[in-house]
């Protein structure tokens, strides 16, 4: 590639995604990295232009409030209507360059890109399993990326491994995070989140935060809060998130007679007046991208204990800026968070690091390698385009 030129006020880009957040207003990973992101972007002087393919989400009012005005097509899954319309967006607003997230969001710019000669970036966000006729769909369109973004190393390896992106064309950019909006906990937020809660102020308290989907092994970790209430019988867990699991997940709770100890919270917009009610933050995911729920809370001071999966252990060093559970070995948290409770030295040692690190990985040092990212890609011979 050659070297990339500045960004120009005529880079018009097409950012496309499956949806804004998931169906009832919940939100997850993607969701928050819209949010964060695209209003960024547009503060670069971007022409802006972001698409869904999905029907309209709540969180569609943060972003316009920061400017940015979304579409959403309201198209239902496998509509071939999609596909006129992204190429009808490009053609409209004389798009150069094509930033595409989610699977369906990827397969369908790389189309419409080939359809008008507009470049398109992929950006591959986790490791789900894919069915068999998108796997194939993506194998097959592959070659039509000028280029691929992936949020974790491990990502990149998913996305060439079962996906078909071309190893040379791939480049691992982390996520970034708003430090600022992590440690922004209202004043008085920690006495207020306990006494809501019903929880003593001198309680250890271990939060769970994210949907409630199998993939995250909220299910998995309750199994193990037997242990953890013999080893330390003050601690409150709080389990924050909604979701399809949220039923199993109390019904278990109920089963294994833990109910006094573990709270649901549902969805909560106020998470870093969670973190401030917070002591350690578990993450007992199965797979996992990248983790924001990490990085948000090492920006809030908070230790963390996580599950060895994906993306994970590329932020969460062992002894350093976390603990790493061996993957599938849930019945090890209660012992290390047993171990941080009691450990003064191991606590700091892991807050002071995960704050370094979270403090490397901002949104702004996100976005500003994004754009330099656009600009190699949009510069004349900058890529080979599809």
């Amino acid at each position: 590639m050659t070297t990339p030129e500045p960004l120009r006020p005529s880079l018009r880009l097409l950012f496309v995604s499956d949806h804004l957040g998931h169906a009832g207003g919940t939100v997850h990973g993607a969701t928050t990295y819209f949010l964060s992101v695209l209003p960024r972007l547009r503060e670069q002087g971007i022409a802006l232009y972001p698409c869904f393919l999905g029907r309209p989400h709540p969180a569609e009012a943060q972003l316009r409030a920061a400017g940015v005005v979304p579409v959403f097509l309201g198209r239902m899954k496998w509509d071939p209507r999609a596909l006129g319309d992204i190429t009808r967006l490009i053609r409209q607003h004389q798009i150069n360059l094509v930033h595409a997230a989610a699977m369906k969001g990827i397969i369908l710019a790389r189309l419409a890109g080939r359809r008008t000669g507009t470049p398109v970036i992929s950006h591959f966000h986790d490791e789900k399993p894919v069915n068999a006729a998108i796997g194939f769909l993506q194998r097959h369109t592959a070659r039509w990326s000028t280029a691929s973004i992936a949020i974790s190393a491990s990502v990149a390896d998913f996305a060439v491994n079962e996906l078909g992106a071309d190893r040379e064309q791939i480049h691992v950019l982390h996520n970034g995070i708003d430090p600022a909006r992590a440690q922004a906990a209202e004043p008085g937020a920690e006495a207020r989140i306990r006494q809501e809660l019903d929880i003593p102020p001198d309680a250890p308290v271990v939060s769970v935060i994210g949907r409630l989907s199998p993939e995250k092994g909220q299910a998995e970790f309750i199994k193990t809060l037997p242990d953890l209430l013999q080893r330390t019988p003050h601690t409150h867990i709080l389990i924050v998130g909604e979701g399809d699991e949220r039923a199993r997940c109390q019904a278990l709770t109920t089963q294994l007679g833990i109910g006094h100890a573990v709270h649901f919270t549902g969805f909560r917009s106020d998470l870093a007046d969670i973190l401030a009610a917070t002591t350690i933050v578990a993450i007992p995911s199965i797979s996992e991208g990248l983790s924001y729920t990490a990085l948000e809370a090492m920006a809030a001071g908070r230790p963390v204990i996580a599950m060895a999966v994906g993306g994970i252990p590329e932020i969460v060093h062992d002894e350093s800026t976390g603990l790493l559970i061996t993957k599938g070995q849930h019945a090890a948290f209660p012992a290390a968070i047993a171990r941080v409770l009691g450990d003064v030295e191991l606590q700091r040692t892991l807050i002071e690091g995960g704050k370094q690190l979270a403090n490397q990985l901002s949104v702004d040092a996100h976005v500003a390698k994004l754009t330099e990212f656009y600009a190699e890609i949009a510069a004349p011979g900058g890529a080979e385009k599809p």
